[in-house]
């Protein structure tokens, strides 16, 4: 049997869908599995031990690319085609590919909207976004096995950030990590910079542990989150996807915005304390880990978007982030830290 699954992006959702490769190798041993993604995500998928191979979209190049892969995807005779994403672009691929079957992941576009515009809630079971990707799975007998997302990242690339971090890092390996994750792609997620550097202050005063924060090349303000403190470092731009997942991996705790780095660290093996604005529950997009919290204040505006890039109907103010204190995320911490170290 020939399986491709597809799911371009983002790079919280394709963390969250390393469960299908898992489940479907379980059920198929012999089968040939590969998995399509944006070029850019590609850290995720590249080393998953149950793929066979991986195809990559490069989406700068547009419809020409996108034609070049269906083309790839043609030639390769699948059997099964399970789309992830229900994109424009995955839509594409399977109206290209006739005579394949095809297996669509349950968007809950209606229920999604109904909540977001009318506060109306029909969300009656809420399971994880990677719960709901297996869901329609059934039909060919493969089930969800409760072992979460996992991220492999190869020894090579752990060597190195690990070489990096002990350059840097006073005492190295004398003090254990705290992660933490204060960007996000929507701007309407991320809690303040200021809360964050507030945070770090009391954390570095009630606990004796390293703070470490990673993030992408265009977050220059994650140097100026540690920069009056002798315990905490930025790593923000200095690794790609890999080398964040392997510095996330070093640590006990991460404190995340609701962003992909974020399922990152759970798919890693690490609980999180997730900063919740906009989006919901319902939604299959929080924790997921036993061990993992979340902050968040109940309000009746939220969510206000799937994703955080709606406008605020509170005077733009995103009282849902803005009104959590650096307190209420200390308090989590705090008690994490007494139950689990």
């Amino acid at each position: 049997m020939r399986i491709l699954i597809i799911r371009f992006s983002s790079l919280g959702d394709i963390t969250m869908a390393t469960a299908l490769p898992r489940v479907l190798r379980k059920k198929f041993p012999e089968a040939k599995i590969d998995f399509a993604v944006a070029e850019e995500f590609k850290d995720i998928i590249e080393w998953n031990p149950y793929l066979n191979e991986k195809i990559y979209l490069s989406r700068s190049k547009g419809l020409t690319e996108l034609i070049r892969v269906t083309k790839e995807i043609r030639k390769r005779n699948y059997d099964i085609i399970i789309d992830a994403h229900r994109s424009i672009r995955s839509r594409f691929i399977c109206l290209f590919t006739p005579f394949i079957k095809k297996i669509y992941f349950n968007k809950r576009l209606i229920k999604r909207s109904l909540l977001i515009f009318f506060k109306i809630n029909f969300f009656r079971k809420v399971d994880p976004q990677m719960v709901e990707y297996i869901k329609p799975l059934k039909k060919i007998g493969v089930e969800y096995d409760g072992l979460g997302t996992e991220i492999i990242v190869p020894d090579n690339i752990r060597d190195n950030v690990k070489k990096v971090l002990s350059s840097r890092i006073k005492d190295f390996g004398k003090r254990k990590f705290i992660g933490l994750v204060p960007s996000a792609h929507w701007p309407g997620k991320r809690w303040s910079a200021d809360h964050f550097q507030d945070l770090v202050g009391l954390i570095l005063k009630e606990l004796d542990v390293d703070v470490v924060v990673v993030g992408g090349k265009k977050d220059h303000f994650c140097g100026d989150i540690v920069k009056s403190y002798d315990r905490a470092y930025s790593f923000a731009g200095e690794f790609g996807i890999a080398g964040s997942a392997a510095v996330l991996s070093m640590c006990d705790l991460v404190i995340a915005n609701d962003t992909g780095m974020m399922h990152v660290a759970e798919a890693v093996g690490v609980d999180v304390i997730g900063i919740m604005g906009p989006t919901s529950y319902e939604f299959g997009c929080y924790p997921y880990r036993s061990g993992s919290r979340v902050v968040e204040l109940n309000m009746w505006c939220r969510p206000c978007s799937k994703n955080g890039k709606g406008c605020c109907v509170r005077h733009g103010r995103r009282p849902c982030l803005n009104d959590i204190t650096p307190d209420m995320v200390l308090d989590e911490v705090l008690d994490y830290w007494r139950h689990n170290q």
